[in-house]
C-alpha cells in the first residue's frame, strides 16, 4: 500500500460522515417526519429489491405457476420472516403463505412449519412447564399438559433448536436469569434465544441456554425455570410430542397442486460474523420436511431456499420441480418471490457465489491461499452444482457468437496497484479490447438477460485464475429479438502479482508488481463462469521478465515467494516486518523464488531465529534452472537456528 491508498480511504470515509450529516450541527436526518417513512412508493422499492434479487436456480415447468387450486407452503420460512445481520427494524413483515394468499385469492392456502409441538414434564416438581399469560416467566407447575405448557420446536441444524411459546407465540429467551417466552427474534450479539437438548440414558433430556452456556434448572419453591446449572445439576425434563411437525406438513401437501417448501438458515445462528458454520448442507430437520413434501405432494414440489450462503443440495435439487434462492429480504420478502413464482415478475437475479455439488469441492474454511488450494470458480476444476452467476429466466436465451475488436495484443508495462493495471490511473491506462457478444431471446416471453464476459487463461508460469469474470451488462430482450452486446476488458484485468516484477519505482530488494504474461488466452461468454457456449482467442504477446541479479540485490524479501508449502507470513518484530515461517501444526516448510539469477552471487546470507520450538531447526537451500521442473533441485547447503527467541534474527552463511 502506498500513502496515497491511505490517503483515498480517508476521505471516502470523510465524505460518508459528512453526507450523513456527523460534521454539522443541522442533521439532515432529523428534519424528516414519522409519516415521511413507509410510503407507499418505499413499499413498492422494497418489493422490486426482493423480486431482482431471488434468482431461478432449476426449473423443469413447474413455474411460473399456474392458479393452483391448493397451495402448500411449508418449511420454517413458510408464514416467518427474519431479519438480517446489521439490517433496519423493518415497519411490517410480510410472509410467504400471506403473499401467495393475496395473490391467489381463490385458492386455499395451507401452511404448516415443520416444528414438532410438544410439552415437558419436570422430574423434580412431576409437573408440566407451564408458560405466564404475558410470557414473563414459565413455571414447572401444570399438574396436566395445557396450552401454556405447548412449545414449538424448530431444529436450526447441529442439535441447535429454538422453542416458540403456542401461548405467547414469543421466543423462549434467557436474556435475563429467568427463562421467559417475549423474544419477537433471535438476535443480539449473543443470540440468546437458542437451545439444545442432552438425552440421557433414560431418554429423559436436559436443554442448555446456548447464551450463557448454562442449563436450566427448576428452581425449589417458586418453580421457576432458570439458565444457572451446570450439566450434573441440570434439571431432567420427559418430553411428550402432541404433534409431528413432518407429520403437519404431510397432510398441508396432500392433495396439493404446489408445494412450496421454504427452507434456510437464521442469520443469527449457525453460520454468522464469529460463527463459522459446520458444513454446507441443509440441515437434518430441513431436508425431511423437503423429502415429506415432495413425497406427499400430488403435483409439482418448489424448493424455495430463504438464506445467508449457499448449501450444497444435489440430492434435494434432483427431486424439484423447481428451486429458487433469496436471501433474508426484509418487509417484502414474501411479495417479492411471490412476484416471481407467479411470473408477475420475470426472474433476474443471479449468483453471487458457486453453489458446490460437494462440501469438500469447497475447500477448507482455515485454507487462505486459494491459488495453491485452486478454490474458488476462478480456480477449482470441480463442476458445481450451480456456477457464479447462474440464473434461468422464464424465457430460454441463446448465445450464438463473440467478436474482439482484437486478436492480438502487446502486454502492458507492470504497475504497482490494479487499479493502475486496470486503467484506473491515467498514467498506466493499458487499453481495451472490445468484445461483441451476440444472444438471441428464443423463448416466448420477456428475458432479462445478465451477459456475462470472462477471461480463460491458459497454463502460466505464475498461476493465473482459470476463469474470472472481466465485464457484464445487462439486457431486456423481447421474445425473438436478438442483440449485439459490447462489452469492454482492459487488458490489465489479466494481471496477477508476480514478485519478481519490477514496475520501475522500487528498489529491486522489494518484490512485486502486476503484470500480464504473455500467452493465448481466451474471452468467453454465457449463462454463468461453467456455461461458456461462445469463446475467441487473444493472444497477448510480450517478453519474459529479466532475471533479477541475486548479486545485485541489497536483499531478497522472504515473503516474496512464488510458491510454497506448510508456510505463512509473519511478523519481523513486534511492529514490522514480513518474514515467513513454518506453518502451525507443521514440522517443516518450504518457499520457491523464481526469477533469479546467480551469476557472480558468491554467497548467501540469510536472516534466521528460532521460534522456541521443540527439536533443533535448520533450514536448507537448493537451485535449479529455470525451464528444468523436473529436474532434481541442486543443495546450496543447510544451516542450524540457533537464537535466543522467535525476534532473534541472526544471519548466516552459505558459500
Amino acid at each position: 500500500m502506498t500513502e496515497s491508498d491511505v490517503d483515498r480511504a480517508v476521505l471516502r470515509l470523510l465524505e460518508l460522515r459528512e453526507k450523513t450529516g456527523e460534521f454539522s450541527s443541522d442533521d439532515p436526518y432529523s428534519s424528516i417526519p414519522a409519516d415521511a417513512i413507509d410510503l407507499p412508493e418505499h413499499r413498492a422499492l422494497a418489493r422490486e429489491a426482493v423480486a431482482r434479487s431471488v434468482v431461478l436456480l432449476e426449473n423443469y415447468g413447474a413455474l411460473p405457476l399456474q392458479s393452483p387450486a391448493r397451495i402448500a407452503v411449508v418449511g420454517p420460512f413458510a408464514d416467518h420472516v427474519v431479519h438480517d445481520w446489521y439490517s433496519g427494524t423493518p415497519p411490517y413483515r410480510t410472509s410467504i403463505a400471506a403473499a401467495l394468499t393475496a395473490r391467489y385469492p381463490d385458492a386455499e392456502v395451507v401452511v404448516a412449519d415443520g416444528a414438532d409441538r410438544l410439552v415437558l414434564r419436570s422430574l423434580s416438581t412431576d409437573a408440566y412447564l407451564e408458560v405466564a399469560e404475558d410470557g414473563s416467566a414459565i413455571t414447572a407447575s401444570a399438574v396436566t399438559p395445557c396450552p401454556a405448557s405447548e412449545l414449538d420446536v424448530t431444529d436450526w441444524g447441529q442439535g441447535l433448536l429454538t422453542l416458540r411459546s403456542a401461548l405467547t407465540g414469543k421466543l423462549l429467551t434467557g436474556a435475563s436469569w429467568i427463562i421467559a417466552a417475549t423474544a419477537d427474534r433471535v438476535g443480539g450479539w449473543v443470540a440468546q434465544e437458542s437451545f439444545r437438548f442432552h438425552r440421557h440414558s433414560n431418554a429423559t433430556v436436559s436443554i442448555q441456554h446456548l447464551g450463557s452456556r448454562k442449563w436450566l434448572r427448576v428452581q425449589a419453591g417458586s418453580h421457576l425455570l432458570v439458565a444457572e446449572a451446570e450439566l450434573e445439576q441440570a434439571e431432567r425434563f420427559v418430553t411428550r410430542v402432541i404433534s409431528s411437525g413432518t407429520a403437519a406438513v404431510a397432510a398441508a401437501c396432500a392433495d396439493a397442486q404446489v408445494s412450496i417448501v421454504a427452507v434456510g438458515n437464521d442469520p443469527h445462528l449457525l453460520g454468522r460474523e464469529t460463527e463459522d458454520r459446520p458444513n454446507l448442507a441443509l440441515p437434518l430437520a430441513f431436508a425431511e420436511i423437503w423429502r415429506t413434501a415432495a413425497a406427499a405432494t400430488s403435483g409439482a414440489s418448489v424448493l424455495a431456499v430463504v438464506s445467508s450462503y449457499p448449501y450444497a443440495i444435489p440430492a434435494e435439487a434432483a427431486a424439484a420441480d423447481a428451486v429458487l434462492w433469496t436471501s433474508h429480504g426484509g418487509q417484502e420478502l414474501g411479495p417479492g418471490l411471490v412476484d416471481v413464482l407467479s411470473g408477475d415478475v420475470e426472474p433476474s437475479g443471479r449468483l453471487q457465489q458457486t453453489w458446490w455439488a460437494r462440501e469438500a469441492d469447497a475447500g477448507d474454511v482455515l485454507e487462505y491461499d486459494v491459488v495453491q488450494a485452486e478454490m474458488t470458480y476462478r480456480y477449482s476444476p470441480a463442476q458445481p452444482l450451480y456456477a457464479f452467476g447462474h440464473g434461468l429466466t422464464y424465457s430460454t436465451v441463446a448465445y450464438e457468437g463473440v467478436e474482439l475488436s482484437r486478436v492480438e495484443v502487446e502486454s502492458p508495462a507492470p504497475t504497482l496497484t490494479h487499479a493502475a493495471a486496470l486503467g484506473g490511473e491515467a498514467a498506466d491506462a493499458t487499453g481495451e479490447v472490445i468484445a461483441t457478444v451476440h444472444v438471441r431471446n428464443t423463448g416466448d416471453r420477456v428475458a432479462h438477460e445478465l451477459v456475462s464476459l470472462y477471461a480463460l487463461a491458459p497454463a502460466l508460469p505464475i498461476t493465473a485464475p482459470r476463469t474470472r469474470l472481466a465485464a457484464w451488462a445487462r439486457v431486456t430482450l423481447q421474445p425473438g429479438e436478438a442483440r449485439s452486446v459490447r462489452l469492454a476488458v482492459p487488458l490489465g484485468l489479466l494481471a496477477v502479482w508476480d514478485v519478481a516484477a519490477d514496475a520501475g519505482s522500487r528498489t529491486a530488494a522489494t518484490p512485486g508488481a502486476y503484470r500480464v504474461q504473455p500467452g493465448s488466452y481466451q474471452l468467453a461468454s454465457g449463462p454463468s463462469a461453467a456455461d461458456l457456449p461462445v469463446r475467441a482467442d487473444l493472444r497477448v504477446t510480450g517478453e519474459a521478465p529479466v532475471a533479477r541479479r541475486l548479486a545485485d540485490l541489497d536483499a531478497l524479501e522472504a515473503h516474496g515467494f512464488h510458491r510454497s508449502s506448510d508456510v505463512v507470513t509473519s511478523d519481523r518484530t513486534p511492529l514490522l516486518g514480513s518474514v515467513i515461517e513454518v506453518a502451525p501444526g507443521s514440522v517443516q516448510g518450504w518457499a520457491r523464488y523464481d526469477g533469479l539469477d546467480l551469476t557472480g552471487a558468491s554467497a548467501l546470507t540469510i536472516e534466521v531465529a528460532d521460534r522456541g520450538g521443540i527439536g533443533r531447526p535448520s533450514v536448507a537451500v537448493a537451485w535449479r534452472r529455470a525451464g528444468q521442473e523436473r529436474a532434481p533441485w541442486r543443495p546450496l547447503g543447510s544451516v542450524p537456528v540457533t537464537s535466543d527467541g522467535r525476534y532473534d534474527l541472526r544471519s548466516v552463511e552459505l558459500a
